[in-house]
């Protein structure tokens, strides 16, 4: 099955994608294994997306 998913969400990306291809005024900059761009990104333009996309775990409190 392929999905192509359009998206800024980083963390749906990162959760649902096998593939990852980064775009910046609509030409592709990098593209490779989703692990592979977001634990290691090459291209200029990737490097901080992945420090970029808010954490929105919940954090809890010890009772």
């Amino acid at each position: 099955m392929a999905l192509l998913l359009p998206s800024h969400d980083l963390d749906v990306v990162q959760r649902v994608s096998d593939r990852v291809l980064v775009l910046k005024d609509e030409r592709a900059v990098e593209t490779g294994a989703t692990a592979e761009v977001f634990g290691a990104p090459q291209a200029d333009y990737t490097k901080p997306l992945p420090r970029s996309a808010p954490d929105l775990r919940v954090q809890r409190r010890a009772a």
